[in-house]
C-alpha cells in the first residue's frame, strides 16, 4: 500500500507512514448484504400440501366436536374420514 500523502511505499497493517508520519487511513469496504425476502404468512391453497394440511387440521377439530355427539370417536373419525375423502375426490377434477 502506499502513502497518500507522499506514495512512500508502507506496510499494509501500518497506521502512519514511516517517510511523512501522516496516518493511513483505510479504505472500509462495504459489504452488501442481499435483500431479505419477508415471508407470507398467506397459504397457496392450488399447493396439495397446504390443502391436505388444512383438511387434516379440520379433520381433527372436527373429530374432537363430533366424538362426543356421536357417541364414539371410531364412528365420528370414519364419518369423516368419508366426507373428507370425497371433498379431496371432488377438489381434484
Amino acid at each position: 500500500m502506499n502513502c497518500t500523502n507522499c506514495n512512500n511505499q508502507v506496510p499494509e497493517d501500518a497506521k502512519f507512514c514511516m517517510k511523512c508520519g501522516k496516518e493511513q487511513i483505510k479504505p472500509q469496504v462495504k459489504i452488501e448484504e442481499p435483500e431479505k425476502k419477508q415471508k407470507s404468512f398467506k397459504l397457496d391453497m392450488s399447493s396439495d400440501a397446504n390443502r391436505r394440511g388444512l383438511m387434516v387440521v379440520g379433520f381433527l377439530i372436527l373429530l374432537k366436536v363430533l366424538g362426543p355427539l356421536v357417541g364414539s370417536y371410531l364412528v365420528a373419525g370414519i364419518i369423516l374420514g368419508v366426507l373428507f375423502a370425497v371433498i379431496d375426490y371432488s377438489s381434484k377434477k
